[in-house]
């Protein structure tokens, strides 16, 4: 069988090199007497051909056609948008961008290769998977110097901004055969139902409306103990070098850094639990006890390991870039309520994001389930929802408003039981709150982790499809939300698949979803900021 795997394999490497270079390395193709990038362009396309043939292929970012070493998101994706990285003297903001993309890919390809089969590793020349991500890496470099080389070529620095595109997660083709210019009013007096419901529940559960279900409360692990520990990571922030495109670089903001301001603003969980799908936990791939293979293609969740997920993001607001911090819980399942529940499913998770400032108090929470799902708004005072530019459109759903909080504070957040829905938020002091009723003390793990999970044998798998969804995640409701145009509506997707509206187009990583609807204002100093007495 192993044997018929490469031959399959190795028959489809050289059909790939058969195939026009333009496929793979088109923009990036040197005259034919460069025979060392031409070396480089046919293993890239031997390496993508094995890649998709294995099911391997990550679809987090957008590759980057004709450049093999590249990939883009969103955010980066929005730079295609300003003139400036065009004009002669944007040298450095154009390579920071290159950069950037770079990046993506070379931790794209890592996770990858690290998830090729054994079979398909063998079948690429010999070489094993250290030689193989040594070899893509030394041609990504040789590649991308080679087209450095012609930057300063204004037809080269157009063919390569005319070769960025991240598509969107909605198929025209659906909505045109679901009628989408009809079927949008009923589905949106729908989604309008939902959130005048879920406006009153979060009022309710603040006016502490009693409740008779036991609540577990999960805290984070570790912090910033003292104001002061928490203003020194707050003004290191604050002061941390910014390259060209507004991120801030290694070198002024470590790790270490990255851990403690997570750390500041993690919120405290506060959920109501029935059974034991409301427990949270990490993922992991269930494994035979003999065989050590997986039983299932859909991870299950690990309650005895209470987990947040984490990762860093950014946003553009006013031409100006600013810092996100994502974190995820995931839950075993969303439990049958009823008898036909379109809703229910394996695995469920609530995506919290706080979008900080330029001088790191938070600017705007937002949150989604990973489905894309019942996203939701809460903005500080800094934040003006900007009214819908049409009507029956998903604009932005704001159930309540945040009061101006410091760092010392934490963000707790009452999830449901079962549906898991978000049903209030409120603040409390962060240490405190913490000493006087600590809970269940949850850890910390990087959201990338998911894409090349331990599944036994040295093999590793990410969780998620080339097409960006859980496989075994499905709801009933795909059946009927499809005129909507989103794949597969309600299954659980990776981070960049989250399609958040089911009328109108809204991503949960647009880099102007902020700036699209809400204004950004100078703080009031006439109104106090909540801050820690204790």
């Amino acid at each position: 069988m192993q044997l018929l795997t490469i031959l399959i394999i190795v028959c489809g490497l050289a059909m790939a090199g058969c195939t026009s270079i333009g496929q793979g390395s088109q923009a990036s193709d040197t005259p034919s007497s460069d025979t060392v990038v031409r070396d480089c362009v046919d293993h890239f396309n031997r390496l993508d051909a094995a890649i998709d043939h294995s099911g391997v292929r990550d679809g987090a970012e957008a590759r980057v056609p004709g450049f093999p070493y590249l990939r883009v998101n969103r955010f980066l994706a929005s730079f295609v948008t300003d003139s400036g990285i065009l004009r002669p003297g944007a040298d450095a903001t154009f390579q920071a961008w290159m950069d950037a993309m770079r990046e993506l890919d070379r931790v794209s390809r890592e996770v990858e290769i690290l998830n090729l089969p054994a079979a398909s590793a063998a079948a690429i020349a010999g070489m094993s998977k250290k030689e193989m991500r040594a070899k893509t890496s030394e041609c990504a470099m040789l590649m991308m110097g080679a087209d450095a080389d012609k930057a300063n070529d204004s037809a080269k620095r157009t063919a390569i901004i005319g070769a960025i595109n991240v598509p969107d997660d909605y198929s025209t083709f659906k909505r045109a055969l679901g009628i989408y210019p009809l079927a949008r009013y009923p589905f949106f007096r729908g989604v309008e139902d939902w959130q005048h419901n879920a406006a009153l529940t979060i009022q309710a559960v603040l006016s502490k409306t009693p409740t008779k279900v036991r609540i577990t409360r999960y805290v984070p692990l570790a912090g910033p103990s003292t104001p002061q520990s928490i203003e020194n990571i707050i003004s290191k922030f604050k002061r941390a070098d910014k390259n060209a495109l507004g991120t801030a670089t290694t070198t002024a903001f470590s790790d270490a850094d990255w851990r403690k301001l997570f750390e500041t603003y993690a919120p405290i969980y506060e959920i109501e639990t029935a059974t034991d799908n409301d427990r949270i936990g990490a993922l992991q791939w269930r494994t035979g006890t003999k065989t050590n293979q997986i039983q299932d293609n859909t991870p299950v969740v690990n309650t005895d390991r209470p987990t947040s997920y984490r990762r860093v993001a950014y946003t553009r607001i006013n031409g100006k870039t600013f810092t996100q911090l994502v974190y995820s819980i995931w839950f075993p399942s969303r439990p049958r309520g009823q008898p036909l529940d379109l809703l229910s499913g394996s695995l469920d998770s609530i995506v919290w994001r706080v979008t900080l400032d330029e001088d790191g108090t938070p600017l705007i929470y937002d949150s989604i389930h990973a489905c894309g799902c019942y996203h939701m708004f809460f903005p500080t005072s800094r934040m003006q929802l900007k009214p819908a530019p049409a009507a029956n459109i998903e604009w932005a759903f704001v159930p309540i408003a945040m009061p101006a909080v410091d760092a010392t504070h934490r963000i707790t957040l009452r999830l449901a039981a079962e549906s898991h829905y978000i049903v209030g938020v409120g603040v409390a002091p962060g240490k405190n709150s913490i000493a006087e009723n600590p809970g269940i003390v949850y850890e910390w793990r990087e959201d990338d982790e998911l894409r090349k999970l331990d599944a036994g044998r040295d093999q590793t798998r990410s969780i998620f499809q080339s097409s960006g969804i859980i496989a075994g995640t499905e709801r009933g409701e795909r059946f009927f939300f499809w005129p909507m145009g989103i794949d597969s509506a309600g299954a659980m997707r990776q981070w960049g698949r989250h399609a958040t509206a089911f009328v109108g187009i809204r991503h949960f990583d647009d880099a102007d979803l902020f700036d699209l609807r809400f204004k950004l204002v100078q703080p009031d100093i006439t109104k106090s900021t909540i801050v820690n007495k204790h």
